[in-house]
Order: structure tokens, then C-alpha cells, then sequence
């Protein structure tokens, strides 16, 4: 299953997610699965007008804390190269993450 983070997210079950992120120790494999994970779930709770600012804050913090992990991620749900109409719910907030990331990179 290639995109199996899209088939198992659950937007009820994002701050879990971001709670694993924060409490445990990953490896790199783990940490970006739980990624891909919650910025699915990030998405569909997006999508249902429930992603709560305080959610999307840790979320961005993670992202932030681990460029070299999770830049790739971002560069994918930012769709840097597609048109406003035509994007992921989150790609707003990952825009908003991508500017961050290339301001640490300065």
C-alpha cells in the first residue's frame, strides 16, 4: 500500500498522533511514517473544519524542529508548484511552514 497514510488517517485521532511524535523516541523510519501519519489526518480534519490551531501548532513545530527529516514532506503538501485552486486542505499551512524552512536554511 503505497499511500497508506492517506487510507489509515483519522482526524479524530490527530492530537494521539502528535502525542506519540512528542513522547516517544522514533527512529527516522518511525518518525516520518507518524509524520505521513498526521499531516493525512492534518488534511481530513482541515478538510472537516476541525483542525484545531493549537493541533496545527505543535504539528509545525515538529516539522520545524527536523528540516532535514521532514523538508521533503513539506516541499509535498505545500505544492509549491500548483495553482491555489488545486491543492491538499493544509497546503496553506505548509506554504506557511516551507517559508519558515527557508528561513532557517539563511
Amino acid at each position: 500500500m503505497q499511500d497508506w497514510a492517506l487510507e489509515v488517517s483519522d482526524a479524530s485521532r490527530l492530537d494521539e498522533f502528535i502525542s506519540i511524535m512528542q513522547a516517544e523516541q522514533l527512529s527516522k523510519s518511525e518518525c516520518i511514517a507518524l509524520m505521513e501519519l498526521i499531516l493525512a489526518s492534518a488534511d481530513d480534519a482541515e478538510s472537516e473544519g476541525h483542525l484545531k490551531p493549537s493541533s496545527w501548532a505543535q504539528v509545525k513545530s515538529e516539522l520545524l524542529a527536523q528540516p532535514e527529516i521532514f523538508s521533503g514532506h513539506v516541499e509535498h503538501w505545500a505544492m509549491l508548484d500548483e495553482n491555489a485552486e488545486d491543492v491538499f486542505q493544509i497546503t496553506a499551512h505548509m506554504r506557511e511552514v516551507w517559508a519558515e524552512m527557508r528561513k532557517q536554511d539563511s
